[in-house]
């Protein structure tokens, strides 16, 4: 029996809510494709989730009965479930969704179109709908390096924008698992596992204009109150980590912050009451004020 195109897998644990928007809509775009099912693998890793998330899957199931379900016996931690969801994918390509995201139609009749190419890439970047990446879409590139050049010159931010998993459908051969579990203290193990893997073999990366994941305005809350330490390190630390693997001496990794810093202040001062509103579900946890504050002074260190 031949593989599939393409692997898709949710990480999830306790937000079987967010999980049954994206697993239904991502369901019934597979069996509206021409033989979808077998074209399309589709998988679910629950991170021992207490609410009622296997529910969801078996409902499911019921429309799909290819949809696979693994449950880790105990708590992973997030990182390590994205890896599990790789190591899981029997396909040549690979897609990591993140549970939260809402998938646009025709998404997936667009990835496998462009899988199905000739001479397909071996990434491609699918930033979210509401993301003004100032590059020309769609383009195609021979390398990462060429692509990551390209956002250096036009908008740094764009390299920061795609380390959300859910923006990359990467060739899964490429996606370096050691390195993954190497980096697992900063908040971006998925991007140096896959871009350690387009460093060394791989080849086109292909930017999409066409509308693929739409990220909530309204932040879900952090998967058990764990919310980003330091966000501008962590950036800064991938940027220069960049520069440095692909050679790239145009990037200067601070203007990619800055641009963070000043949406964020027109999001705080243009729109105040609409960004309380849409992170009024997260800042319901107190362990998510120190986040926030962190946020606001990340702004003032300007």
């Amino acid at each position: 029996m031949a593989l599939p195109l393409l692997a898709i897998a949710i990480p999830t644990r306790n937000r079987s809510g967010y999980l049954k928007d994206s697993l239904g809509a991502l369901v019934t775009q597979i069996l509206e494709l021409p033989d979808g099912p077998s074209r399309i693998a589709l998988h679910v890793s629950d991170n021992t989730s207490n609410d009622n998330t296997p529910d969801v899957v078996r409902e499911q199931q019921a429309r799909l009965p290819s949809l696979t379900y693994h449950r880790h016996p105990e708590n992973v931690g997030a990182s390590r479930n994205v890896n599990s969801c790789v190591r899981q994918a029997a396909a040549p390509y690979c897609w990591v969704v993140g549970d939260d995201e809402l998938i646009c139609p025709g998404a997936l009749a667009h990835l496998a179109g462009v899988l199905s190419m000739a001479d397909p890439p071996d990434l491609m970047i699918c930033f979210d709908t509401g993301y003004e990446s100032r590059l020309v879409r769609p383009s195609r590139f021979a390398c990462y390096r060429d692509y990551a050049t390209e956002c250096a010159r036009r908008h740094p931010h764009a390299l920061v924008e795609h380390t959300l998993v859910s923006s990359n459908v990467f060739r899964t051969s490429l996606f370096d698992l050691k390195v993954a579990e190497e980096t697992l203290a900063t908040d971006y193990s998925h991007m140096y596992a896959m871009l350690t893997g387009m460093r060394r073999e791989g080849r086109g990366v292909y930017v999409t204009d066409h509308p693929v994941i739409t990220v909530r305005q309204r932040r879900a809350p952090a998967v058990d109150g764990v919310w980003p330490t330091d966000l501008e390190a962590s950036w800064l630390e991938f940027l220069r980590w960049q520069r440095e693997q692909f050679d790239i001496v145009e990037l200067r990794p601070q203007a990619a912050i800055e641009h963070v810093r000043q949406a964020l202040w027109q999001k705080l001062t243009r729109h105040p009451i609409r960004y309380v509103r849409n992170n009024l579900h997260a800042l319901k946890d107190p362990k998510a004020w120190k986040w926030f504050l962190k946020r606001l002074l990340f702004h003032s260190r300007r």
